[in-house]
């Protein structure tokens, strides 16, 4: 009976810390805009933070295309990074998912990918002057469709 309880205890344990330490891979960012223009299509790279064996899948094939970040490994369904692509050339508003699956414990990772035509940008920063030898400054860039939405 002791040795049960043991291995009870050592199983619990176990998926403890394999609950704890799976909990501290995620996602680069949680939602992506990508805009759509008529000449081009345009790109972001999908990460997880550790570098694990991921299966990527999305959606919406339809709207956006996934491409292996290592176009010599191409065969490989295994890859800790992605790169999402916006392929619609329809000018309206669209969203996609995308999943990340971790190949050996299962865990799923998801993105929400908004494809959509962007009438305006807006620069927030409170640096007035760059100069050459500094330090980059970080400033942000907002997107509004043509109905004033931010995303």
């Amino acid at each position: 009976m002791a040795g049960i309880r043991k291995i009870s205890v050592f199983v619990v344990l176990t998926t403890i810390v394999y609950a704890v330490s799976g909990q501290s891979s995620k996602l680069n960012v949680p939602r992506v805009l990508l805009p759509i223009f008529k000449e081009f299509n345009t790109n972001f790279t999908l990460k997880v933070t550790d570098e694990g064996c991921y299966k990527w899948s999305t959606s919406r094939i339809d709207l956006i295309q996934l491409i292996s970040p290592n176009p010599e490994n191409v065969l490989s369904d295994c890859s800790s990074s992605v790169v999402v692509s916006a392929i619609t050339k329809e000018q309206s508003r669209n969203t996609a998912i995308v999943f990340a699956e971790d190949q050996t414990s299962g865990l799923i990772f998801r993105c929400d990918v908004i494809v959509d035509v962007i009438a305006s940008l807006n620069i927030v920063t409170t640096t007035r002057e760059l100069f050459m030898e500094e330090a980059p400054e970080a400033f942000e860039v907002q997107a509004y469709d043509d109905q004033g939405r931010f995303h």
